[in-house]
């Protein structure tokens, strides 16, 4: 199982992320209060350690564009989240995570059987997952307590690696840890 965070934005969180045990960072290239540019992206990733899995998160971005800003910023993996079509998926030498939709009564959008030869995984998007717990962690109040950490950074950072571990055993990243390395 590979630990995955998304939205990193600045050197500190990728170095918390990765020290706290994560094993892919994300980052957003498409429209988004999480996009970077890739000077930005690229500063961050020349200071996590190589074994780290690199993502490039996209929304119907040019392919030049986008084999521009994988090259320059080292990416190891492309997750692409628009209307992308297999012949688009297929340009990549990266593998590719396809985001798919999950609509009313259970059918996909797109169909991930049209990409299966194509994609090495797929990304379920806008499906609810309900965690229940008893409190309510907040850095103030609860996490100082709740944690084996001194730091609220740290215990903030080991209550997210968990509750992510949590979901990504039961996400749709299919078969990404095998698929993927």
């Amino acid at each position: 199982m590979l630990v995955k965070i998304c939205g990193i934005k600045d050197i500190e969180n990728a170095l918390v992320a990765v020290e706290n045990g994560v094993d892919v960072l994300g980052f957003v290239f498409a429209p988004s209060s999480r996009q970077l540019t890739p000077e930005k992206a690229k500063k961050i990733i020349d200071t996590i350690p190589a074994g780290v899995l690199r993502v490039g998160v996209f929304v119907d971005a040019a392919i030049s564009l986008v084999k521009e800003i994988a090259e320059y910023c080292a990416l190891t993996i492309l997750q692409l989240h628009g209307n992308e079509s297999v012949d688009y998926c297929r340009q990549f030498k990266n593998p590719v995570i396809k985001a798919i939709r999950i609509g009313g009564k259970g059918i996909f959008y797109p169909s991930p059987e049209l990409y299966k030869e194509t994609v090495k995984a797929f990304l379920a998007s806008k499906v609810p997952l309900i965690i229940s717990i008893n409190m309510v962690l907040t850095p103030e109040e609860n996490v100082s307590r709740s944690l084996p950490a001194t730091d609220h950074k740290e215990a903030l950072a080991f209550f997210i690696v968990s509750i992510l571990k949590l979901y990504i055993s039961v996400s749709v990243c299919i078969r990404a840890s095998s698929a993927l390395v």
